[in-house]
């Protein structure tokens, strides 16, 4: 069976996965769950490689101005904003983690 879905459910989707990931990397208290609840090894690091595969390789100012319309301008600034210190920790964080 197939099922067809609007493109604004599916970014609709979208847009509640990656806020469902900044609130838990926002929370130390939720990343302490997360690690009880989910066989990872190292949290942070997952929490790192996490939001590389929700951006996907795409450029953060395109896919923010081309695709996500389902953000508001606040949500998008502050996207940006947490994609810039994802970029500087990721780019200053050893890979695997120690």
């Amino acid at each position: 069976m197939s099922e067809t879905v609007s493109e604004q459910l599916v970014e609709q989707r979208v847009r509640n996965r990656i806020i469902e990931y900044l609130e838990l990397a926002a929370s130390a208290e939720n990343q302490r769950t997360y690690e009880c609840n989910v066989p990872i090894a190292v949290v942070p690091e997952e929490m790192v490689e996490h939001w590389s595969d929700l951006m996907n390789g795409a450029h953060i100012d395109d896919a923010l101005a081309e695709e996500w319309i389902v953000f508001s301008d606040a949500e998008k600034k502050a996207i940006r904003d947490f994609h810039s210190v994802w970029l500087a920790t990721s780019e200053g964080t050893p890979m695997p983690m120690p």
